[in-house]
């Protein structure tokens, strides 16, 4: 709603006959709030999904907010922004040491471990391995499709601080293991980032 009064031009709602009228530093302080609410918005669209996978998306999200945060410039909602990172911190930073959580991120294929920094990967693998070394091993060879290439849809703001996923590499032909098996998964590119949600059947 905000940002909508303010797409229109201010010389268009100087005309519209109105007690109260909207001055230059009102604007730019609504201007200011619509930046800092946009990626709260994507991820509000993003996370409440009722027919999609969602469970993999509280750690990207979370870590995309604190992101975003840190990159947006503001010259009137200072304390805003300060007040938004420690409440992201307090409220949403749960998310990222639980392990169910943890596992849903890994086993999304837009996301892997592009979510982790280098210091969580290893952390992140041996969740996955623990839970692994639970599974019983098959015989049955791996599906031999090749993942298509990760790309970022455009305007994807909020997984901008992933890096890009690492060049196509050779699959594991033995891929008997379940740990072959999650090197064959982890060697395969993501899957494009435009496909933001799984249709749950």
């Amino acid at each position: 709603m905000i940002c909508s009064v303010l797409n229109v031009p201010e010389l268009e709602l100087d005309k519209i006959d109105c007690k109260t009228k909207l001055s230059s530093y009102e604007r730019k302080l609504l201007s200011e709030l619509c930046t800092i609410l946009e990626p709260f918005d994507k991820a509000t669209v993003l996370v409440q999904g009722e027919k999609t996978v969602t469970a993999s998306l509280p750690i990207p999200v979370t870590l995309g907010l604190k992101h975003q945060l840190k990159l947006i410039s503001v010259d009137y909602n200072c304390k805003m922004i300060k007040s938004l990172k420690s409440s992201v911190e307090e409220r949403l930073f749960q998310f990222v040491e639980d392990e169910a959580y943890i596992l849903a991120s890994f086993l999304d294929p837009r996301f892997k471990t592009r979510w982790c920094e280098t210091e969580q990967i290893d952390q992140c693998l041996a969740v996955v391995k623990d839970k692994l070394s639970q599974v019983p091993t098959s015989s049955e060879p791996p599906c031999d499709q090749n993942s298509p290439p990760c790309k970022r849809a455009k305007n994807d703001d909020l997984f901008s601080f992933m890096p890009a996923p690492s060049v196509e590499r050779k699959r594991n032909p033995s891929g008997i293991s379940v740990s072959s098996e999650m090197d064959d998964y982890l060697s395969d590119n993501c899957i494009d980032m435009s496909k933001t949600s799984f249709v749950l059947a």
